[in-house]
């Protein structure tokens, strides 16, 4: 019989509401939630209750191959026999597995063909282009002028390719958030809305703070270093240049203009003949340290200079204002792109992976049918929480709601999917979104 840590038993044994598991590659947590998903099964759980989400079809295929030889360990055992003979039906799958059966159970709440295929990536590749050239032969038909100017911001090189690409890139992004819509319109308000609590302010202005106190704090380290040296000469130009750091504000502007008429001092060229130190060495490291404080500061600095062209900030702000225009211009495109691409997927009567997703959502809205998913479904597991995306997080958190009992098990270490809309917040934020 396998034997396993303190840590893992405890996991195994837990019978709380919510679990998240949280270890590194190789630490054994699939195991550890076989074992559980047994454990909750001895304990008089049925295979039926649970929902398993794994990330890969092969995922689930060896966990249900693991758990068919665990539960033939139990001989003739009448329950787990039952287990055994339900595993094949059972509901370990990856997300969209699991999403293509609540469709086809609740296809009339989705409003889609009962009979629906899921397009193959060639399939969907052609329909995209085929969309995408309807949309913009009826933006160039129309003479849309804005359209124009946006499409020739995005063509490089005189290849359209690069603005197709664009748009489905952003068409993909969006698929990954539960409403593409509400969140473009947040973001816009930062851009459009000046205050001094506006996210984009803030995040400049921590920027430009959090970067003064540390060159500060570092000059100060330099210079107490080079003082027990005795090397005055540095010691004095670092304390000097802390000093001048400390110009924080809680006005950005008055930030970036202290910012730009700040210079720093340098300390002297060297000199072989004249050296700051009898000690080569302590100068070569007292100099090499101040170098690169004195980098991190003229970095922020040239940022800045560059951001700003010597523009206030009510010009640089109405800039952003002024091209917000082309952001609504690219995401109307890409609105018009999605809806002509279902209208041709309705057409036959089909959808694709993104669409399961979606439409899986559409049907735990509804009450009536969340009442009878969340009756059946008592146990909801999730491997590699790490990946799952905004849309695939609502569809968990939806399911273990109520009654539902939820374990994530994931590594932020090991997410590298964030290029195709995994969330590592998904993880980072269990404990805020299960208090």
């Amino acid at each position: 019989m396998k034997k396993f840590t303190t840590e893992q038993q405890q996991v195994i044994d837990f019978r709380g509401r919510r679990l998240l598991v949280s270890a590194s590659a190789g630490t054994g947590k699939t195991t550890v939630m076989i074992q559980r998903i047994l454990s909750l099964l001895e304990g008089g759980a049925d295979i039926s209750q649970f929902v398993v989400v794994t990330f890969t079809n092969l995922a689930a295929a060896e966990m249900k191959a693991r758990l068919a030889r665990e539960l033939s360990n139990f001989g003739t055992d009448r329950r787990m026999v039952e287990q055994l003979e339900k595993l094949d039906n059972a509901n370990i799958s990856t997300i969209h597995s699991f999403c293509s059966e609540l469709l086809r159970n609740y296809f009339y709440l989705a409003d889609i063909d009962p009979d629906f295929s899921i397009l193959d990536n060639v399939t969907v590749a052609n329909m995209k282009n085929d969309a995408l050239e309807e949309v913009f032969e009826e933006y160039s038909q129309a003479n849309d002028d804005l359209f124009r100017r946006v499409r020739k911001i995005f063509t490089r090189n005189r290849q359209e390719q690069c603005f197709r690409d664009t748009v489905f890139s952003l068409y993909e992004f969006a698929r990954g958030l539960e409403d593409f819509g509400a969140w473009y319109a947040s973001k816009r308000n930062n851009f459009v809305e000046y205050s001094p609590d506006n996210p984009v302010v803030t995040t400049l202005l921590a920027d430009i703070t959090d970067t003064l106190g540390y060159v500060k704090a570092n000059f100060a380290d330099v210079a107490r270093r080079a003082a027990e040296e005795g090397v005055d000469v540095c010691a004095d130009v670092c304390r000097q240049n802390a000093s001048r750091c400390n110009f924080a504000t809680d006005e950005l502007s008055q930030a970036v203009t202290n910012l730009a008429t700040t210079t720093l001092l340098k300390l002297p060229i060297r000199n072989k003949k004249k050296p700051m130190c009898v000690d080569q060495a302590i100068e070569e490291k007292l100099r090499s340290d101040f170098d690169s404080v004195y980098k991190t500061y003229d970095e922020l600095a040239k940022k800045y200079q560059k951001l700003f062209r010597g523009m206030s900030m009510e010009t640089l702000w109405q800039q952003t204002v002024d091209s917000v225009a082309y952001t609504d211009k690219l995401v109307e495109i890409v609105q018009r792109f999605e809806e002509k691409y279902y209208a041709a997927k309705r057409q036959r009567g089909a959808i694709d992976f993104g669409d399961l997703e979606h439409l899986a959502l559409k049907v735990l809205r509804n009450e009536e049918a969340a009442k009878e998913i969340g009756a059946r479904y008592k146990y909801v597991f999730v491997d590699e929480y790490q990946d799952t995306n905004k849309a695939q997080y609502e569809i968990t958190k939806m399911l273990a709601r109520g009654n539902g009992n939820l374990m994530v098990v994931g590594d932020d270490d090991q997410s590298i999917y964030s290029w195709r809309g995994a969330d590592i917040r998904n993880l980072l934020d269990f404990e805020r979104d299960w208090p």
